[in-house]
């Protein structure tokens, strides 16, 4: 919610003009990364419904990625993790395998699911193996 209401502030006419943004793109080596940013954010600003769309069909894509892990684990164990609960756990394995550690993320993506399954346990009989979901979701990417 912060970085969405960053981007809303940073889409906001006139709110990246001022002394103190001008300061920050005079920096040496920031400044004209900075720059760049404000530039882009000037288009996006008069592009605002692209903008609004492109965030629809990105939250809808991620919604589901996660349906597709819930479904893959749904599967594969008796006793899974609700919807609900995959709603926070694909999205931060997601990050994790964004991460620039391996190439495309193989691994990464993996090692998260699992620590993450088994930080909500379903049941203590029934022990969820979050790789084997993470694998099995990799493989039908691939």
């Amino acid at each position: 919610m912060v970085g969405l209401a960053g981007i809303i502030v940073w889409l906001i006419p006139g709110s990246t003009s001022g002394l103190w943004w001008r300061w920050l793109t005079d920096l040496p080596k920031v400044g004209p990364i900075l720059r760049r940013l404000l530039d882009a954010a000037e288009i996006y600003r008069s592009r605002w419904l692209t903008v609004a769309t492109t965030l629809v069909i990105s939250m809808f894509s991620h919604a589901l990625f996660t349906l597709s892990v819930f479904l893959i684990a749904h599967a594969m164990f008796a006793h899974v993790p609700s919807l609900r609960e995959h709603l926070i756990i694909v999205p931060l394995g997601m990050v994790a395998g964004s991460l620039p550690m391996t190439p495309a993320g193989f691994g990464a993506f993996e090692f998260a699911i699992e620590k993450l399954y088994q930080m909500i346990p379903v049941d203590p009989l029934n022990d969820v193996a979050g790789i084997l979901v993470a694998l099995v979701y990799r493989v039908l990417t691939i």
